[in-house]
């Protein structure tokens, strides 16, 4: 994989993670909706750099 894709792949996921932030500052979720959203998104990308 060459450098620049990589680069290109981490800032996209720096970009999500950001707004996914900001959207859950604004929409204000419950303790219990955060903890759901951290085991998504963390099964998500285990799954996603697994293979």
């Amino acid at each position: 994989m060459k450098k620049s894709n990589l680069n290109t792949i981490l800032l996209i996921i720096i970009i999500v993670l950001l707004i996914i932030c900001v959207y859950g500052i604004y929409s204000r979720p419950t303790l219990e909706q955060i903890d759901e959203r951290i085991m998504h998104w963390g099964q998500h990308f285990g799954a996603v750099f697994s293979n």
